[in-house]
């Protein structure tokens, strides 16, 4: 039986319950006017920006961490401990929205440093809370455990029942997720409720009511379950249409299958599928289609037990097909938006070089009229100083370009785009699976791309990596594959050798497309990383049809990418006072690159 309700860490409940119907857009309109009419850098628009900041962190985290850290600097000026204390909870916050887990650490940590400057118990108890969270969502149990009981004895110490009741219900619905621990999960899940029921807290109430019921559910003590859902039904009133109601009613159905109880099962399916349609859910109509498709066929009701099966297949199709189809846009956005940062970033850099150079230039200039009058000697030598310092910018320039053009060329439009329209066509032909791995696999592709593109230089084994999921997604665009082979010589240790990244991605591009794609059976690519003669050996070795024409002539044409490679050697070369270089092989069958690289590493062996 299908159970689409998960466990979740209750300290969102404290936020839905108390802020977030709160903090409507009027409200954030007002605090907003109230930042623009006070200017005044102080504790007062520290608090405006806060509770701004507070009031966008659901909608617009991004806006939550820019006016954190504008609260930040004023608290820092005016040496204000709870400024402190609030811009750094808020940034974590912000960050911890936007998934930036290790900067929303390190900011909780510093609130909490000040928290305990100032002696402030309940400030502490809340940052516990949050990293608590932040353990949860990483699986890391037990520190997850341990500052969820700390945030508790906290409150407990200062009788902040709120708190006691977060941290409460965060320890049994994490202890409730291991069988060994459920049974205490079930008492702390008892505690939280009776705290709730105490201070009349309806939406906790509802919420715990829920957790209880999945955790007896869990254990297959499926009569306690029903109770604690039917809870939730005398307590919200069962004639109201609200996703509380719908959580009940869609467990009661699977909960009263399990006991065979299939007219109960009926029942609260056709409840649950009722609310469903009035929020127009399609991911809840699925679930209770699905619950009556296997009610209807254990009371051998099969035509519509059928229609039901249908019903619940046409709306999860929808739902992949959704799901998929947002999953590639946003990857869409997202590249295109990073790689436009990027480039205009180079584009930045690039400009300031050239200022710099200008002004360099000028000011040579004018050291040359002012001491040319003086003596020749002293001429001569500012023109040297002035050669020798341009001879370095417009070194430094290249460098520039060329990593601008590394940066464009590293992985070809060409290729991006074929890539889509593969998962396109896996969506059309209703291969979810194969969409599903592909695309997972072409953004972890992106992904690194784009990081290791702002790196001068990353470790083989980072590079190698990632050329092997580039192969990995070519191969499977292929109709018949290829095989490809990975060697590292036992003498290099690919963790501690660095290289610029992607330096191979060009040839192993050519290999594929201009070399195997073009042969009749299956081709090889075949990559090696070896020292050699205190160099760095890369080689990108295949058995396609080569660089000659079908009249057997060589193509003398130089890409893109072999002049950019060449002009990543060279400047490697210059810096390091190495001799680098690139040779392309023509064999009787295939091609042969041999680039060698001056050793670099990240740690020296001493």
């Amino acid at each position: 039986m299908r159970d689409m309700l998960k466990f979740w860490l209750v300290i969102c409940i404290a936020f839905f319950a108390n802020t977030i119907n709160a903090q409507t857009s009027s409200k954030t309109d007002s605090l907003l006017t109230l930042l623009k009419n006070h200017p005044q850098k102080d504790s007062i628009r520290v608090k405006y920006l806060i509770n701004t900041a507070f009031s966008l962190l659901y909608t617009a985290p991004d806006s939550t961490l820019l006016l954190s850290q504008q609260a930040l600097e004023i608290s820092k000026q005016q040496n204000l401990k709870q400024g402190l204390y609030l811009s750094y909870s808020h940034i974590g916050m912000a960050y911890y929205q936007n998934n930036s887990y290790k900067k929303a650490i390190s900011n909780y940590f510093k609130a909490l440093n000040i928290a305990e400057d100032l002696n402030n118990t309940l400030f502490q108890s809340r940052v516990h809370s949050n990293l608590a969270n932040i353990y949860a969502d990483f699986g890391e149990f037990n520190k997850a455990l341990n500052s969820y009981k700390k945030s508790f004895e906290i409150a407990k110490t200062n009788s902040d029942t709120i708190y006691q009741i977060i941290a409460l219900a965060n320890i049994g619905v994490l202890q409730s997720e291991r069988d060994s621990l459920i049974d205490l999960g079930i008492l702390n899940l008892k505690q939280a409720l009776n705290l709730a029921e105490k201070i009349k807290h309806e939406q906790y109430i509802t919420f715990f009511n829920l957790n209880l019921g999945l955790s007896f559910k869990k254990k297959k003590e499926y009569i306690k379950a029903i109770n604690y859902y039917k809870e939730v039904l005398n307590f919200n009133g069962e004639t109201k249409k609200t996703y509380d109601n719908l959580l009940a009613y869609n467990n009661l159905s699977t909960a009263s299958f399990e006991i065979k109880d299939y007219k109960a099962t009926e029942f609260y399916a056709n409840k649950a599928l009722d609310i469903a349609k009035e929020f127009n859910d399609l991911e809840w109509q699925s679930s209770a289609w699905a619950t009556l498709s296997e009610v209807y066929s254990a009371k051998n009701k099969y035509k519509l037990a059928f229609q039901a099966y249908q019903n619940y297949s046409e709306l999860k199709d929808s739902l992949d097909l959704i799901n998929t189809k947002a999953e590639i846009l946003k990857l869409q956005d997202d590249y295109k938006h990073d790689k436009e940062k990027l480039l205009l970033t180079a584009k930045h850099d690039k400009e300031n070089l050239l200022n710099l150079q200008e002004i360099n230039n000028q000011k040579a200039i004018n050291r040359i009229i002012v001491i040319s009058a003086i003596t020749i000697l002293v001429l001569l030598f500012l023109g040297f100083y002035v050669y020798k310092r341009k001879q370095e910018s417009q070194f430094n320039l290249k460098v520039a370009e060329t990593e601008l053009k590394a940066l464009r060329a590293q992985m070809n439009p060409h290729f991006i785009f074929n890539a889509l329209n593969s998962v396109s066509k896996y969506i059309t032909s209703n291969n979810s699976n194969l969409a599903n791995n592909f695309l997972i696999k072409f953004s972890n592709l992106m992904r690194q791309t784009l990081e290791n593109s702002e790196k001068k230089d990353i470790t083989v084994k980072e590079d190698l990596q990632l050329l092997k999921n580039y192969l990995e997604i070519e191969c499977k665009r292929f109709v018949n594959g290829f095989k490809y082979k990975i060697e590292v010589d036992e003498e290099l240790n690919s963790e501690n050798v660095l290289v610029p990244p992607m330096l191979l991605q060009p040839f192993v591009e050519n290999s594929i497309w201009h070399g195997i794609s073009k042969m009749n059976g299956s081709g090889c690519v075949t990559i090696e990383a070896k020292v050699q003669n205190d160099m760095l050996c890369y080689t990108v070795d295949d058995n396609g049809v080569g660089r000659k024409n079908p009249n057997g002539k060589r193509h003398n044409s130089k890409s893109m990418g072999i002049s950019i490679t060449q002009n990543r050697i060279d400047i490697l070369n210059k810096q390091k006072k190495a001799n680098g270089n690139l040779k392309i092989i023509d064999k009787d069958k295939g091609t042969r690159v041999e680039i060698t690289l001056p050793f670099q590493t990240l740690f020296s062996n001493g």
